[in-house]
């Protein structure tokens, strides 16, 4: 008789440093690429200190990237520019993103296991 084994799940912490003030912050976990169909763990914290930490729990292994942003209007949405740009602290794993559009494969990282992950948030573009 074969044995049928699942695949691997890990927690996956991400830490999200360069928070101003109380305002939430959001994170996604994306996988393939940085469009939203492809973006489905969510979770928001309030910071603490600068810093909000989010747990995801039972991730499939894979391969993910992580966006974050500060919701600073209370929206619930990254506020932008009329050409896109971002109005409200953003950041994406592996600090990519700054001064470009991030480019998913660039951002991500492969989770075998249990990790962590940090993301910095950086000033919207002046």
């Amino acid at each position: 008789m074969a044995s049928v084994t699942a695949a691997a799940a890990a927690d996956v912490t991400v830490s999200v440093a360069g928070a101003a003030g109380r305002a939430p912050v959001f994170v996604s976990l994306c996988s393939k690429s940085f469009d939203a169909r492809n973006c489905m763990a969510a979770q928001r914290a309030l910071p603490v200190d600068g810093v909000a930490v989010m747990m995801f729990r039972d991730l499939p292994e894979g391969v993910y990237a992580a966006a974050a942003f500060q919701d600073e209007d209370g929206d619930g949405r990254l506020a932008k520019t009329p050409v896109g740009l971002p109005r409200e602290r953003f950041g994406f794993s592996n600090g990519v993103g700054r001064t470009a559009p991030p480019r998913f494969h660039k951002a991500a990282f492969a989770v075998t296991g249990d990790m962590t992950v940090r993301v910095e948030l950086n000033p919207p573009p002046k």
